[in-house]
């Protein structure tokens, strides 16, 4: 079996890696098939797009990402609360990685109590709206 991440583009004019392939070794026997995990992100991704709840809730992993990575600031205060906690960093969310938000949100869950506490100190610190908004759920 082979898989063609972009046989959907290209079946129609048979122009795909596996198409060619077909054509080359002259087998209508071959069987030309997607890669499954591809099409699951591919079905999450859209569904993540389309879905108003889950669309908001990227929109927060998102905010949350930015609001520790663009500042080097912030970023120090987590850190510092990290390693009372257990030592990981804050992922950010990629849409074109497979697995990207799940591993995202494994590490918010794990990171929680550490994001917490510091988003508490940034909104005394800096009065942050972006802080007070993801504390109170408001964003």
């Amino acid at each position: 079996m082979f898989h063609d991440k972009s046989f959907f583009l290209h079946s129609m004019i048979s122009e795909g890696v596996v198409g060619k392939l077909k054509k080359y070794i002259a087998n209508e026997n071959l069987i030309i098939t997607h890669c499954l995990s591809y099409r699951v992100n591919l079905g999450a991704k859209d569904l993540w797009k389309n879905d108003k709840t889950l669309n908001g809730f990227n929109s927060i992993l998102h905010l949350l990402c930015r609001c520790f990575n663009k500042s080097s600031k912030r970023t120090i205060i987590l850190e510092e609360e990290e390693l009372l906690s257990c030592h990981l960093k804050l992922l950010t969310p990629i849409d074109i990685r497979w697995m990207s938000i799940y591993k995202v949100i494994e590490r918010i869950y794990l990171l929680y109590p550490a994001l917490i506490s510091a988003l508490k100190k940034i909104l005394v610190e800096e009065s942050c709206i972006i802080a007070e908004g993801l504390l109170r759920g408001n964003i």
